[in-house]
């Protein structure tokens, strides 16, 4: 294993994201929570300190925990076609 292979890029996880994590110890063994520090093992890998649920802290291989995308859709209302009545009333 060359240690370039556990090099950081721009879409690696950071600081702040969201992940999930196989816990394989536990029986809800898919946890998500948020990367709260980072450092690097005795053989050069990333690690990364997750924090779980109730201030648990967990920490596992950066390859071992996939970042969460969450996205929203949402549909704008068409412009609705409404009639205007102008009601004139003549007098005499």
């Amino acid at each position: 294993m060359s240690i370039s292979m556990y090099s950081t890029t721009n879409e690696d996880v950071g600081l702040g994201d969201i992940v999930s994590v196989n816990i394989p110890a536990q029986a809800a063994a898919v946890r998500e929570g948020m990367v709260v520090g980072s450092h690097y093992d005795r053989l050069g890998r990333l690690v990364l300190e997750i924090q779980l649920d109730g201030g648990l802290h967990y920490n596992a291989w950066s390859n071992q925990v996939q970042k969460v995308r969450r996205t929203t859709t949402y549909y704008q209302p068409l412009p609705t076609h409404t009639r205007r009545y102008v009601h004139r009333y003549l007098e005499y």
